[in-house]
């Protein structure tokens, strides 16, 4: 099963989050120094460049970074990339040759990231803000947020130099605050329209582009498998061309995997019940993936009233992908599972809790969508504190969830399909662009 995120080939947006970079790296400095002399020979003497800018990982081969003698013989070693991404390390696999001379070469080409200049660190960053900002939003501050689409922190409150914003070096640009609040604001096309979900706001979704969720193939290799290419590279193309190789993506590839399929009926028909869960901070699959898949369910089968007697979907706030993070912890979900298929007892909460050194620190449940985790009073890390009610799938939350229709992510119409009004989400879509909501269908 291949995440839709992968097939559409999103994760890899987020790099690129800047003007085009026309600057090539150089190198800074080298050590030894050039023409040192009484160098020690123990194999713990490493050569090292530093470059003037983060340099892309694929670009670490020995083809481009060698040692030779002056007889033109390979000195042989290992290659690597330092954290920051500016420093390669050669070290040396035997002790150096006594009263010989050493060539380190670097063959022309190193590319710079340009446009992958936001790091994990500025990133996190950024993400702690935006829960600080809208942890209350929920109705209880307990370092959460309780669903992401209602947070609108803009990243431009973390530029070095705002009231408030971190200190360097986890501070931004205003290049990278742009970046930032386009990585929330997830992929559109050319149109302006939404493609596939984002990493919502307190995701902590890498931005340094390696495998298997980055490098040239892209996110898991999408990109390789659409163009038939194992050499191909998808990063030096511009931002304009990311919804013609996600289009091209959804028509090679995700007929293969094809995970947004609904067509569940035989599955009611046998009976079968269904419990999924997904954690709101999820760092490889956006959560809200999953709430378009329940919703598009929930539309074949008319209604959520209709079905949630077999197919029961719960989101977990402050939780990562499949466990971990800030928030309470699903618990017990298989023995839930075998008590509702074996003694009918459908669930109407999960309970979820957070543990220190094995003691019971905080407890919520977590609800059947469209409910949520409503505060009523008292202690917040008690889960008789809340109660699960309202209905979290408001209009506002439908029309911010449209994406364009599959296979058809280059064209100006989204995905309408099942709403009472789909007029009315005109506005939610707009952004700045001219443009008509019109079918825009031709292939």
């Amino acid at each position: 099963m291949v995440d839709p995120a992968s097939v559409l080939g999103y994760k890899m947006l987020k790099f690129d989050n800047a003007a085009a970079d026309t600057t090539a790296p150089t190198i800074s400095s080298v050590s030894p120094a050039d023409a040192a002399t009484a160098v020690a020979k123990a194999a713990t003497t490493v050569v090292a460049w530093t470059f003037s800018e983060a340099i892309r990982t694929e670009d670490v081969t020995a083809a481009r970074f060698f040692v030779h003698a002056d007889d033109g013989t390979i000195k042989a070693g290992t290659l690597s990339l330092g954290t920051s991404d500016t420093v390669v390390t050669f070290t040396p696999g035997a002790a150096w040759a006594a009263t010989t001379k050493f060539h380190a070469v670097v063959v022309a080409g190193v590319r710079d990231v340009a446009g992958n200049a936001l790091t994990n660190a500025q990133m996190q960053a950024a993400n702690a803000s935006a829960i600080a900002a809208c942890d209350a939003q929920d109705g209880v501050t307990d370092q959460l947020i309780g669903d992401a689409r209602e947070c609108k922190f803009d990243a431009s409150a973390n530029i070095c130099g705002q009231p408030g914003a971190p200190a360097s070096p986890a501070c931004l640009t205003p290049e990278q605050a742009r970046a930032v609040n386009m990585i929330w604001d997830g992929p559109r096309n050319d149109k302006g329209k939404r493609i596939w979900f984002p990493f919502g706001r307190g995701a902590n979704a890498s931005v340094i582009s390696t495998p298997p969720f980055g490098g040239p193939c892209g996110s898991l290799g999408i990109f390789c498998w659409s163009h038939r290419d194992t050499s191909f590279d998808w990063m030096p193309l511009p931002l304009s061309e990311f919804d013609d190789e996600t289009q091209l993506a959804t028509r090679v590839v995700a007929p293969y995997s094809d995970i947004t399929n609904v067509r569940l009926d035989d599955a009611r028909k046998h009976r079968v019940k269904i419990l999924m869960w997904h954690g709101e901070t999820d760092q490889l699959i956006p959560w809200r993936q999953s709430v378009h898949y329940y919703r598009e369910a929930a539309q074949r089968f008319d209604g959520f009233d209709k079905l949630k007697p077999w197919f029961r979907f719960y989101l977990a706030p402050g939780v990562n992908h499949c466990g971990g993070g800030a928030g309470p912890q699903p618990q017990a979900l298989f023995d839930t599972l075998v008590n509702w298929v074996e003694n009918g007892a459908a669930p109407d909460s999960i309970q979820a809790q957070n543990t220190t050194a094995g003691v019971v620190t905080r407890t919520r449940p977590l609800c059947p969508y469209p409910q949520t985790a409503v505060y009523q009073g008292g202690d917040p890390n008690l889960g008789s504190s809340f109660r699960c009610g309202g209905n979290i799938e408001t209009k506002e939350n439908a029309c911010e969830d449209l994406v364009t229709k599959f296979q058809k992510e280059t064209k100006n119409a989204l995905d309408t399909k099942g709403m009472d009004n789909p007029g009315a989400c005109k506005a939610h879509h707009g952004h700045g662009h001219s443009h008509h909501d019109d079918d825009d269908d031709d292939d």
